[in-house]
């Protein structure tokens, strides 16, 4: 399942575009209008707030692009559109990162929210794929225009600017946070938000017992409302949660072990995303965390190499990569600096190790849904570890498992709760691993 989301995270790691004017008539606002171009209805402070309330957004489309500071040539954009009909709220995101005008990652997933239960439709392996996920991407959105809700004071009408504007802007989220943002500029049009945009600061990483702290880096982002009440979504035809609903046979629990083996295990390419959303204790708004993973292993008579790059698109991008090498017991590990060098290092024991073999003994406690042909286990806790699963989803082709899924819905850390998914897909015999020179 695909999710960039870099966009739609914890509003502390990101949240502008200065809004000058012209003379766009407001009834022709779309994707392509110049935002620069709008020029802003003056309200009162009671259409202000109407114009930010929930029941305004039943239907629309916001258009967004996001920056930061110390990495501008770099563009996380976004379109969704967001329609309600009757009870059910459908979604239909698309996402993109952009490096210098040139597009490095593109995605699109559609959603629908019933009650409290929510999918996620994403194109995989020729088809659309639905799957049970646990939020929205609406919920996160809702966070960038929120902050400004309460904002008609702190603003002034700009002649100049043909918008709500203020240099300086304090930012408040119930009780729990406030946020000092800058260059705030808001336009109206038939006295709905056309448009919003500012500078937010990015917070620091914190460490136990500390209090994240704004950082000198600040997000610039710039977000498009239009097609009010006009929006529609169709959802894609999908199959069933579990994988890409190709055919797969039930396996025996012989295979099943030799699936999970370290000799079946020596030659893989594993592509996986893990999702993370989760409310910290004593905070009110939950923090959505997205990365994505490369693993490699190439294991022979010869050698032992393996590879391992993991990047965070949300809430802010971190990337870091490995290759190790193992030989009597040592592992060298190559690790790739800013720079773009690699150094190494040495260590007794795995950086990157042979997790899935902690499978191997569970045959007997998996379901086989035949719908979806996926083997399921329920509350899963690997022999050696405290931790627990409560989904694993496992798909298999022959005797090897080629799409696994890994969910824990409750505690995720001591001091948090939240869900988590893992989902990774396997090929074999496809891992050529060459070593990086290294100083």
């Amino acid at each position: 399942m695909k999710k960039f989301s870099a966009l739609l995270v914890a509003l502390a790691a990101v949240l502008s575009i200065s809004a000058f004017a012209a003379c766009t008539p407001n009834s022709q606002i779309n994707g392509n209008t110049d935002p620069d171009d709008i020029q802003s209805d003056k309200i009162t402070q009671a259409e202000w707030t109407q114009a930010f309330s929930d029941s305004s957004f039943t239907n629309y489309t916001a258009k967004g692009v996001m920056t930061q500071s110390d990495n501008p040539q770099i563009e996380q954009q976004f379109v969704m559109k967001y329609a309600e009909n009757g009870s059910t709220t459908l979604v239909d995101m698309t996402e993109q990162e952009v490096n210098n005008s040139e597009v490095a990652n593109s995605y699109n997933t559609f959603y629908e929210k019933t009650g409290s239960t929510i999918y996620a439709y994403d194109y995989e392996e020729g088809q659309w794929v639905k799957s049970e996920i646990s939020y929205i991407p609406s919920d996160a959105l809702d966070i960038y225009r929120n902050v400004l809700a309460d904002g008609f004071s702190q603003l002034e009408y700009s002649e100049k600017d043909n918008a709500y504007v203020a240099e300086q802007f304090t930012a408040v989220s119930g009780s729990s946070y406030t946020m000092q943002l800058t260059s705030v500029s808001v336009k109206f049009a038939n006295k709905k938000i056309a448009h919003i945009q500012y500078d937010a600061p990015i917070y620091s990483d914190s460490e136990e017992g500390t209090v994240a702290t704004a950082s000198s880096i600040t997000a610039t982002i710039s977000i498009l409302f239009y097609d009010y009440g006009t929006t529609q979504v169709t959802l894609p035809n999908a199959s069933d949660i579990g994988g890409s609903g190709e055919a797969a046979n039930t396996i025996t629990e012989a295979q099943w072990r030799e699936a999970f083996s370290e000799e079946a295990l020596k030659n893989y390419t594993l592509t996986g995303e893990l999702e993370v959303s989760y409310t910290p204790s004593g905070a009110s708004e939950p923090v959505i965390s997205s990365q994505t993973l490369l693993q490699q292993f190439d294991i022979t008579e010869d050698h032992d190499y393996r590879y391992l790059k993991q990047t965070q698109t949300s809430p802010k991008p971190v990337e870091m990569e490995y290759y190790t090498s193992k030989t009597d017991g040592v592992t060298t590990v190559y690790t790739k600096m800013s720079d773009g060098t690699w150094e190494i290092s040495t260590r007794t024991s795995d950086l990157i190790g042979e997790g899935f073999t902690i499978f191997a003994d569970s045959y007997a406690d998996a379901q086989f849904d035949s719908e979806t042909s996926t083997y399921i286990l329920r509350d899963f806790s690997p022999s050696d570890s405290s931790a627990i699963f409560n989904y694993v989803y496992l798909r298999f082709e022959g005797n090897r498992c080629v799409y696994m899924q890994l969910v824990v819905d409750g505690l995720v850390a001591s001091d948090t709760t939240g869900t988590a998914t893992n989902t990774y897909y396997m090929t074999y015999g496809t891992a050529n691993i060459t070593l990086p020179s290294a100083n």
